[in-house]
């Protein structure tokens, strides 16, 4: 194996991982708040592409 498939691979675990911490964080709020579907669904992908941008940030610098 070489280091370039090994750092991809880390890269694809670290994405996963945000993109769930993001869906918890959304459905913590969503349970504390009493919001709609439409709701929890426009949160959840605000904050999964937020997720996204920042992950664009780390991979840019």
């Amino acid at each position: 194996m070489d280091i370039g498939f090994l750092l991809n691979l880390a890269m694809k675990i670290v994405v996963m991982l945000g993109m769930i911490s993001a869906i918890c964080n959304v459905t913590s709020i969503a349970s504390k708040e009493k919001i709609t579907r439409d709701q929890y669904f426009e949160l959840a992908k605000t904050r999964l592409i937020w997720q996204f941008v920042l992950l664009l940030e780390v991979i840019r610098k």
